[in-house]
């Protein structure tokens, strides 16, 4: 599996896709090292991940990549989303921003 060129869609548009349809430890690591390192190598300063206990997320490539990196990768507890989705509007919204 590999990155998809696709046609028509926001410039810097990244597309992947699994066979289940299902997001996957692959495609989860292939987000990761395209995504997240290029952002991170810009700075020696701590950074945070915040992701949720999938399974996928949770791979010994990744965690290397994170300590190489300062990343601090933390995962939410599991069945917490509907606690943690007015998070999105209140707290993660004004800092993506910021």
């Amino acid at each position: 599996m590999s990155y998809t060129k696709q046609t028509n869609g926001p410039e810097g548009t990244r597309y992947n896709k699994t066979k289940s349809g299902w997001f996957d430890s692959y495609t989860f690591e292939d987000w990761f090292n395209t995504i997240i390192i290029p952002w991170a190598v810009k700075t020696t300063d701590p950074k945070v991940l915040i992701g949720d206990n999938l399974s996928s997320h949770m791979n010994i490539n990744i965690i290397t990549k994170c300590e190489e990196h300062n990343i601090r990768f933390i995962f939410l507890p599991p069945n917490s989303t509907h606690h943690t989705q007015p998070l999105d509007v209140a707290f993660f919204g004004p800092l993506k921003r910021e």
